[in-house]
């Protein structure tokens, strides 16, 4: 007996886990719902697991004035029981296109609490992003089901010579951790 503890000490002493804390898994969750009204177009490809498929928006003005589409999505399932190392992912990427001096830009937003509030991932003004993963961390006790993700983009002109356009695309979100 005294042997089998001394060397269950030693195993811990020396980083080695018994075999059950080996036995975690990956998981990965997408959201189910997402807005309609303005929306981006093809909503459900940001949640249907692939990497090349995406929800867009094409936003364009020309002459003086602004418009915008907007995206929000939700419908996270519960995380597992004892899930860790949870991260929330979001692949996207977008252009702002301006002619004479128009312009415009897109953006992602998360909130954790259901939509009470809101934390910026990025928001481009004019110019480009590349397709990027923007990974959140999340505590072991976050609510799943509380979390949403906000994409928008908006083109807009001073005067009537102006012209913009914005495109921005949404490849994939989801939430992945171990449990």
């Amino acid at each position: 007996m005294n042997v089998k503890i001394w060397v269950a000490s030693v195993s811990i002493a020396f980083g080695l886990l018994p075999m059950a804390a080996l036995s975690q898994t990956n998981f990965t969750l997408s959201p189910s719902t997402y807005t309609t009204a303005s929306g981006y177009y093809d909503p459900t490809y940001a949640f249907d697991g692939s990497f090349t498929s995406y929800a867009y928006a094409y936003v364009s003005e020309r002459g003086k004035g602004a418009h915008t589409q907007l995206e929000e999505w939700s419908g996270f399932p519960p995380a597992p029981g004892g899930a860790t190392q949870m991260t929330l992912n979001i692949r996207s990427s977008g252009s702002v296109y301006g002619v004479s001096g128009g312009t415009g830009s897109f953006a992602i937003d998360y909130s954790l609490d259901g939509g009470t509030t809101f934390t910026t991932a990025y928001m481009v003004n004019g110019g480009s992003l590349s397709v990027t993963t923007n990974t959140i961390s999340l505590s072991d006790t976050q609510d799943l089901t509380q979390i949403i993700v906000k994409a928008q983009a908006f083109a807009f002109c001073i005067n009537s010579l102006q012209g913009s356009l914005v495109q921005h695309q949404v490849y994939e979100i989801w939430v992945a951790g171990q449990d």
